[in-house]
């Protein structure tokens, strides 16, 4: 926590608490900041709820009883500091610039055209909205413990960070927003690029309105129980170390990465056609479910995860793991192509059709396939038949190649030749 000043009824340099825990050196400085500037300007106190607010140059405009009408900053006002008990609602003015301070929540901001600003809320409850065109640049930091703050961007450029403990809506609308969710958040995207940072649980985010809108959403390292709905634009999800969400895929591109024990679910249902490219970094466990033909899985890193048994897609599962390393990849009810790499995997072949392929010079990994059915087929591709050695062993056949690559298809004696491409 720290301590500011701003100018109040009784004292013009009176302290104002400040949470600084969800992104400390920033919030500091800006409130610093912030302080600095206001208290050097002059300064006209209201106190009563039927004052008449000045319209000249002031500088700084404090607030210590709720005025009975809205607040009107006029031009010569550079800055507000709210300290009334009760709901302020001010409207600002078009192409201005403002620095608002407000402690006691339950503030009520109306942006002008082309207005830019900075909002410091240090208690919950408070409405932003801006304009749906000319929507100017605005820092808002919706500070307090608790609450239930409103946001609607509008045309805004905003930069918006909240706190542990709340649970705000935030409308993000044609501009192109930057969000640090602490709280438990529900974020609806427009039709702007916006980047969402997931730094608390229980977010929930549904994605742009528009195909040329994109959404860049990053879940925070041990965030758990994240939700995005991606939307009509392009998504690329970054799920860090140890997080874990469900995340849906949209109608535009869906790029979606899980760092080291990333736990996921990717859902294509409301995209339904729409395919997924999916990266998986070490000890990631990614769950697909698409009936999309074309998805993308790539495991990039050890023991990773790649689960797509609830696809009813057609899906391309690559190994891509240093060798030494291992992987397991797990296939859908309808096609599935398996692409080994230079580390050891578990190929699980689904309902379908099965085809795994190993390239010579690529390989050299030990590889397991299980459930193999009458439709699998195993692919040598850059081999020759003297390079290639089967024997049964365990009651598996045990496919050896020139290269050191190990190949186990469980539980069958009985391959067919047919079913061995080579060359």
């Amino acid at each position: 926590m720290a301590t500011v000043t701003s100018a109040t009824v009784n004292n013009p340099v009176a302290p104002v608490t400040i949470n600084t825990s969800p992104n400390p050196t920033f919030i500091q400085s800006l409130a610093q900041n912030l302080s600095s500037g206001l208290t050097s300007s002059k300064v006209v106190v209201v106190t009563s709820p039927s004052a008449t607010i000045p319209s000249g140059s002031v500088g700084l405009l404090s607030i210590a009883a709720a005025p009975t009408n809205p607040i009107i900053l006029g031009s010569g006002i550079a800055a507000l500091v709210n300290t009334a008990s009760g709901s302020v609602t001010v409207a600002g003015n078009q192409g201005s610039n403002h620095s608002i301070l407000s402690s006691t929540g339950n503030l009520t901001y109306y942006s002008a055209a082309n207005e830019s600003g900075t909002i410091l809320a240090t208690t919950g409850n408070n409405l932003f909205t801006a304009p749906t065109v000319n929507g100017g640049n605005w820092t808002l930091v919706l500070d307090g413990l608790s609450g239930a703050n409103t946001v609607v961007a509008g045309a805004a450029k905003a930069v918006i960070e909240d706190a542990p403990g709340q649970k705000n809506i935030m409308f993000l609308g044609s501009g192109a927003d930057t969000v640090g969710a602490f709280g438990a958040d529900t974020l609806v995207g427009g039709g702007g690029n916006d980047t969402v940072f997931f730094n608390g649980s229980n977010n929930v985010l549904f994605g742009g309105s528009a195909s040329s809108s994109s959404m860049v959403v990053v879940t925070a390292p041990s965030v758990s129980g994240s939700t995005y709905v991606a939307g009509s634009g392009d998504s690329t999800v970054f799920a860090l170390d140890g997080s874990s969400g469900t995340y849906s895929v949209g109608s535009g591109n869906f790029e979606f990465v899980g760092t080291s024990g990333s736990s996921s679910t990717i859902d294509g249902s409301y995209g339904a056609s729409t395919t997924a490219t999916v990266f998986g970094s070490s000890n990631a466990n990614i769950v697909l479910n698409s009936n999309a033909i074309g998805n993308i899985l790539v495991a990039a890193g050890a023991n990773t995860t790649l689960n797509a048994s609830g696809s009813a897609g057609a899906n391309i599962l690559f190994n891509e793991v240093g060798a030494g390393s291992s992987a397991t990849l797990i296939g859908g009810s309808y096609w599935n192509y398996f692409i080994a790499g230079a580390g050891s995997a578990t190929m699980e072949g689904g309902a379908g059709h099965n085809f795994f392929q190993f390239v010579s010079g690529q390989d050299g990994g030990t590889n397991l396939i299980t459930n193999w059915n009458a439709d699998d087929q195993i692919d040598l591709m850059g081999y020759t038949s003297s390079q290639v050695q089967e024997t049964v062993s365990g009651g598996s056949t045990v496919i050896t190649l020139s290269d050191g690559t190990k190949i186990t298809v469980q539980n069958v004696t009985n391959l067919p030749s047919s079913d061995i491409k080579i060359g």
